[in-house]
């Protein structure tokens, strides 16, 4: 989790809150599917454990897009990698005034959300969420990066430079 902040923030980035990954995975609050694709779960269409997409482990980033990509173009969200998040794990109902947005409270043995299926799962649904060990390093754990919004047009034009 250490070096997945690190990456981020070397390239201006930061890892998503639980609450922007389960956006960019599901859509709006009116979502009413469970996967990527329509329709009921069908193991062929991520990289999960028995799939027959001929990788053991980890496939490359889009291997599945047709299938495996969210409304907002983020792939492999069902299958995988989990990820992590910046958010402390917290149980649901999610309630992002809970401070656990609050960067400062992730530390060494805080358990930090984790998002989305990975390629030794055999069923994984977009909600699926887990709690991994801030230290925790797993071969299936990864991470996607978020880059801030500008918040005036000189932001905005300092960004485009």
């Amino acid at each position: 989790r250490y070096d997945a902040q690190a990456f981020a923030a070397e390239g201006h980035k930061r890892l998503p809150t639980e609450a922007q990954w389960a956006r960019a995975a599901c859509g709006d609050g009116n979502a009413k599917q469970s996967y990527p694709w329509s329709g009921p779960w069908d193991g062929t269409q991520a990289n999960v454990m028995g799939s027959t997409d001929g990788y053991e482990d980890l496939a490359p980033v889009g291997t599945f897009n047709k299938t495996d990509c969210s409304e907002f173009g983020c792939f492999d969200m069902a299958g995988n990698a989990q990820e992590w998040t910046r958010s402390v794990y917290r149980p649901l109902p999610y309630d992002a005034d809970a401070e656990c947005e609050d960067p400062w409270n992730l530390d060494f043995g805080i358990e930090v959300a984790v998002r989305g299926g990975h390629c030794r799962a055999s069923l994984s649904q977009l909600s699926t969420r887990h709690k991994a060990l801030y230290e925790a390093r797993e071969p299936y754990l990864g991470f996607r990066c978020v880059r801030e919004l500008p918040r005036t047009l000189d932001e905005l034009a300092a960004s485009l430079r």
